[in-house]
């Protein structure tokens, strides 16, 4: 029988899986709308949503830190070999998976420094609701809706900086900077969204918030792209895309805290 702190991993697992298998053998570009919006969806789900999480698990936990990280890095790995399948099956170039492969590993280092820099500054880790209360003179504290609003905060500011930035880096570099700022707002706005489903208390407020900062990120998205005359990135596939990495790392968190697990901080008990 797997112990009650493990079985998250037989709920989280097959879900993993199946959006990893939708996105590597999916069609490029289907016809109807609705699975148009479901591959692009999975596809930001799968790259930035999945890359965070991943990047989450190696430094909060669950798990033996040397059992996890290495398996935090095959779950990153992972994320680009379904891209190249994709590539393949779709008769598309397989070399298009390189950049997106070098973009996650980005994404996973420059958040492994933010992470870390929190569980080792404020001591944040996830906590199963069987735990003790004091291990190793560390004492428990809940991460707190206050903090949560600390961050998103944070998360906001470094958004509208990128924003305003985004027209003059365009006359600069062209439209690909959209391409590249864009990819860097979903992975700020994505970080909330960790810290909001794993609050042990008032969870459902938490979430709501940092949708609505993904919402309004997204509506100030959307007069960037008209400035990117090439159009290589449509409306549709900007909002299918934050609403699919939205949703896909929120069934992943519901799963962890249905499974018992909530974020806390710990400071020494011999401050108390």
């Amino acid at each position: 029988m797997v112990p009650r702190p493990y079985r998250v991993f037989l709920w989280a697992g097959p879900f993993v899986l199946l959006t990893w298998l939708v996105v590597a053998f999916s069609d490029d570009a289907p016809q109807n709308p609705f699975f148009y919006a479901l591959i692009v969806g999975l596809f930001g789900g799968t790259t930035y949503g999945y890359t965070t999480l991943a990047a989450a698990w190696s430094a909060f936990g669950p798990g033996l830190l040397f059992v996890r990280l290495p398996l935090s890095l095959l779950w990153m790995a992972m994320l680009p070999v379904a891209i190249l399948i994709h590539l393949a099956v779709n008769g598309a170039p397989i070399g298009l998976a390189i950049p997106f492969g070098i973009g996650m590993l980005g994404q996973w280092l420059l958040l492994q420094c933010l992470f870390w820099g929190l569980a080792l500054g404020w001591g944040l880790r996830l906590q199963h609701c069987d735990d003790g209360g004091q291990q190793s003179g560390q004492v428990p504290l809940q991460f707190t809706i206050r903090q949560l609003l600390v961050v998103t905060a944070v998360a906001g500011v470094v958004f509208g900086v990128g924003r305003l930035a985004i027209p003059a880096l365009i006359q600069s570099y062209g439209g690909l900077s959209i391409f590249v700022l864009l990819a860097a707002a979903e992975v700020v706005l994505t970080v909330p969204l960790v810290f909001a489903a794993l609050l042990r208390r008032f969870t459902i407020p938490g979430i709501l918030l940092t949708l609505l900062l993904l919402s309004t990120a997204t509506l100030w998205e959307m007069p960037l792209l008209a400035l990117d005359r090439g159009a290589s990135i449509e409306v549709r596939s900007l909002i299918a895309m934050n609403v699919g990495t939205a949703l896909i790392m929120l069934v992943v968190l519901i799963f962890v805290r249905l499974n018992g697990y909530s974020l806390v901080t710990t400071r020494s008990a011999a401050k108390e």
